[in-house]
């Protein structure tokens, strides 16, 4: 089964582990330009239209999240991922959003100074 998102590292495409997903959504976000003339018709521009993935997973290792925080921590990074709207799989250069967050889960491990299990939420921006 393929994933539905995957990070290209080092030319392959990684699967992320969506195993653990705790959801996944895309989200096509117009870019846009409107206002009134001296008459008080509306018109628009559509400039763009850029797509939104945004994705979490819970209660995963903290290899993986590791692995997903390095993966995406570039400038831009390029995707492989289920687009919702089309249901097909597109690819596209995309940042990683400001509304990454990573938070450790209550069990936490003395014997190694580390959390057992992370959540781990973000949006990718496409370019």
């Amino acid at each position: 089964m393929t994933a539905l998102l995957a990070v290209n590292v080092n030319g392959t495409y990684v699967d992320t582990p969506m195993q653990n997903a705790g959801g996944y959504s895309t989200t096509a976000q117009e870019i846009s330009y409107s206002s009134r003339n001296l008459y008080g018709n509306l018109y628009k521009l559509r400039l763009t239209v850029k797509r939104t993935i945004s994705v979490e997973w819970n209660l995963i290792t903290p290899e993986e999240k590791t692995s997903i925080a390095s993966m995406t921590d570039a400038n831009s990074v390029q995707v492989k991922y289920f687009d919702t709207d089309t249901s097909e799989f597109k690819y596209g250069k995309f940042y990683r959003g400001s509304d990454y967050k990573i938070t450790p889960q209550i069990r936490y491990d003395s014997d190694n100074n580390e959390f057992l299990y992370y959540n781990v939420k973000m949006s990718l921006v496409e370019f």
